[in-house]
């Protein structure tokens, strides 16, 4: 009987857990996905987790019930086999990679780079493309794959396995900026890294929002068996920029395992479009 009661009062405090958790954010979970009443508490949801730890995102995710695409691939240690070149947009959607926002559920697949978004109420369906502004032009709009003028861009600077990027991704109902500094795995056991970077920038998009961004970002990380990396936010909304422009500078030093010690920088990883 004890051991009933126990699982029982667990159970109601995973559930009270759920609820605050529920309470606390804009967005609930039904059917395994997130259901989000309005656009803006979809794009308050976005600025709020890009201020968080991933971790931290994944951790309140399953306290509420819902395993994202992300967790899906974390949970087995294979992060480079999300779909999403921005990780990030994998934390929004479900396993079968999907999203309610002003009940209708948009549907992605990557393989063809199109999401299927289906009305809730009438199951009425329409199909649009990866550059389609579809949050900013309405949903019913099939015209908005015509409206736009910056395209995905991906601008890198590569030297001796380690790569500096900027970044433009589009996905139809999430766009991001970003930059990225990567290294290929040493295999030593515990390389120390320290890196930092220095962003400058200024962008718009189509709602007529816009800013201009400076900031310096560093940090130290071990190897071991990860690759570390450097990853900067500097635009993620539910809609499509108009015109961008970002330089980034990296520098990095390297206290290799067992003796040895290496530096270098990339300057001017530039990307655009006006």
């Amino acid at each position: 009987i004890s051991a009933m009661v126990f699982a029982g009062c667990e159970k109601n405090e995973m559930q009270t857990e759920a609820q605050n958790a529920a309470a606390a954010h804009k967005f609930k979970v039904e059917k395994g996905m997130l259901v989000f009443n309005s656009v803006q508490d979809y794009d308050a949801t976005i600025e709020q987790w890009d201020a968080m730890n991933v971790k931290e995102v994944c951790s309140m995710q399953k306290s509420m019930g819902f395993t994202s695409l992300y967790s899906t691939f974390s949970d087995r240690n294979d992060l480079a086999a999300i779909p999403a070149e921005d990780r990030f947009f994998a934390l929004l959607l479900s396993e079968e990679q999907a999203v309610s926002i002003e009940g209708v559920v948009y549907t992605v697949n990557f393989e063809n780079e199109t999401i299927t978004a289906t009305n809730e109420n009438d199951k009425t369906s329409l199909q649009f493309l990866f550059g389609d502004d579809i949050l900013t032009q309405g949903y019913e709009n099939s015209e908005a794959s015509e409206k736009g003028t910056c395209n995905p861009k991906r601008i890198s600077c590569i030297v001796e396995g380690k790569d500096g990027w900027v970044r433009y991704y589009k996905a139809g109902i999430y766009f991001s900026l970003y930059s990225e500094f990567d290294v290929e795995d040493s295999g030593t056991e515990a390389d120390i890294w320290n890196m930092k970077t220095h962003s400058i920038g200024q962008w718009e998009n189509y709602r007529g929002e816009s800013a201009t961004i400076e900031f310096d970002l560093k940090t130290t990380v071990s190897s071991s068996q990860n690759c570390p990396d450097l990853y900067i936010s500097i635009y993620k909304k539910s809609s499509r920029l108009t015109s961008y422009t970002v330089s980034v500078d990296y520098w990095y030093s390297i206290y290799q395992f067992g003796g040895g010690y290496e530096t270098g920088d990339f300057e001017n990883v530039y990307n655009h479009c006006n």
